[in-house]
């Protein structure tokens, strides 16, 4: 049984992934760098792992240094990181690391050579559990493969229908992976069975505080994150494929919008230029949510992520959490109208735009 992801047996998992997968051979992914970015939750130098504001770095192995000596600076740290992971034209699949104990988790992982790559280069001890947001084929369907390649593997969702499942979890329902606490929280809307995740450390520690973006997203002191799937997007939402705008009112403003105000937030897809380019025609009066757009467009422009946002931000200048706005309900002629009626408002015109 498949127990340790190292320098050695890591590559032949690739390969077997890369061979077994139907959609990498599909998938511009192949080609595209890994982000190391993401934030390392952690009170150590930022300097032994990049933060959010570092530049992007290929996935190639001539590009990573002493891969054990990695694991060893990241083992000793408490808290946890986050590496986002692009694939297809436009998802985030996420490799999760609990730093005390190298143990890791992965969200939505399609395209497994990607995630077992970058699991690789973080030097990872085990993957040890799958998180899957919803059944969509972009989501789940590398949940088989990653079974195959790592056959102790939890894949953990809310939905039967999702792909290789084996241990399907409840609203509410907590569990760990290594010495992260993991709570599942229903999110029906884009479909039924839609869960996404909430993460804190058990030894909870600042992300590195050198990022030198000036986006509204430099954020410290943050404790936790969230993965939302297709639920939440930067300036975005999900389509109501399964559900309603009541549901997705549910998700968005009460079960996502009851957490800490600086939560981040690591959603499915790469979506933010033309979700904040949408929202301006609805709140073209918002500073804060013109400021997001020219970073995101500075981001997208050097081919970097925009993700994370924050909860908190989201509050400020995503239109589908601010149904309520003054501001948004005059720019729809829709005064006085519940937050259900203006949610479905914006869903249509988004769908158009």
């Amino acid at each position: 049984m498949f127990t340790r992801l190292s320098s050695r047996s890591l590559p032949s998992l690739v390969s077997q992934a890369s061979t077994r997968s139907q959609f990498v051979r599909h998938s511009h992914s192949l080609v595209r760098p890994i982000y190391r970015q993401g934030w390392t939750f952690c009170r150590t130098s930022s300097s032994q792992y990049p933060s959010f504001s570092s530049s992007s770095a290929s996935s190639s192995s001539s590009n990573i240094k002493n891969k054990s000596n990695s694991n060893d600076n990241h083992h000793h740290k408490k808290g946890f990181r986050v590496i986002p992971v692009p694939i297809l034209d436009d998802n985030y699949a996420y490799l999760i690391v609990d730093n005390s104990t190298n143990i890791a988790a992965v969200v939505d992982p399609a395209v497994p050579d990607r995630v077992l790559d970058a699991a690789q280069q973080e030097g990872v001890e085990k993957i040890d559990t799958i998180l899957t947001t919803h059944h969509h084929w972009d989501h789940a369907g590398g949940n088989e493969q990653m079974l195959q390649a790592i056959p102790s593997v939890k894949i953990i969702g809310g939905d039967t229908r999702i792909k290789a499942l084996n241990h399907r979890v409840q609203d509410g329902e907590l569990f760990s992976i290594g010495n992260l606490r993991v709570r599942a929280l229903a999110t029906p809307g884009h479909t039924t069975g839609h869960m996404i995740y909430h993460i804190t450390s058990s030894s909870p520690s600042s992300p590195s505080s050198s990022s030198s973006s000036s986006s509204p997203s430099d954020v410290h002191d943050v404790s936790s994150v969230l993965f939302t799937g297709d639920t939440l997007f930067l300036g975005g939402c999900g389509r109501f494929f399964e559900g309603s705008a009541t549901d997705m009112h549910r998700a968005l403003s009460h079960v996502i919008g009851g957490l800490e105000d600086n939560t981040l937030v690591y959603c499915g897809h790469e979506y933010s230029k033309n979700n904040l380019e949408f929202a301006r025609t609805v709140d073209p009066t918002n500073k804060t949510l013109l400021d997001k757009y020219d970073w995101v467009c500075k981001q997208r422009d050097r081919g970097l992520p925009t993700v994370p946002s924050t909860v908190g931000e989201e509050k400020m200048y995503n239109p589908f959490m601010r149904p309520h706005a003054p501001a948004i309900q005059r720019a729809l002629q829709m005064e006085g109208k519940t937050n259900e009626e203006v949610m479905t408002e914006l869903r249509a015109r988004k769908d158009k735009f």
